[in-house]
C-alpha cells in the first residue's frame, strides 16, 4: 500500500513526505514488501512440514498448492504495483482482481481437499 502511494506521489512529480516515508522511499518499500511476503510463504512451507500438521490435514501434500499459489500472487502484485496498475489497497484489489479471486478459490479448495481423506494415497508418494 506504501509502495503504491509513494509510486503516485513519484509519478506526480511530488516531494513530500507521506506516513514517515519519502518518495525517494519507493525502491526500498517494494524490495521490503517482495521479501516479506516471499519469507511468509516460506514460513508456511515450514509449517506445512510440521509434524502437527499431518494430524490436522490428512491430504498434508495437497497444500504444497497453495505455496506455489501465493508465491505466484505475490510476485503478480509487485509487478503490478511497480507498473503503476494497482491503485488499490491490496484488500480491495484482491476482492476487486479476478485472477486474485481465481487464486483464493483455488486456495480454498486445496485446504479442503487437504482436510480431507481424498488424497491420503499421495501421502504415499510424497513426502
Amino acid at each position: 500500500k506504501r509502495a503504491t502511494e509513494l509510486l503516485y506521489l513519484e509519478k506526480n512529480k511530488t516531494k513530500i513526505k507521506t506516513r514517515g516515508y519519502f518518495v525517494s522511499d519507493v525502491r526500498q518499500t517494494m524490495i521490503q514488501g517482495v521479501v516479506s511476503g516471499y519469507l511468509s510463504v516460506l514460513v508456511f512451507a515450514f509449517y506445512l512440514s510440521s509434524p502437527a500438521i499431518k494430524s490436522t490435514y490428512p491430504s498434508s501434500p495437497a497444500l504444497t498448492l497453495v505455496c506455489v499459489i501465493l508465491m505466484y500472487w505475490i510476485g503478480r502484485v509487485w509487478l503490478l504495483v511497480d507498473r503503476n496498475e494497482m491503485n488499490d489497497d491490496p484488500i480491495t484489489f484482491a476482492i476487486k482482481d479476478k485472477v486474485s479471486l481465481a487464486c483464493g478459490l483455488v486456495i480454498i479448495a486445496t485446504i479442503v481437499i487437504g482436510k480431507t481423506n481424498l488424497l491420503v494415497g499421495l501421502n504415499t508418494i510424497l513426502p
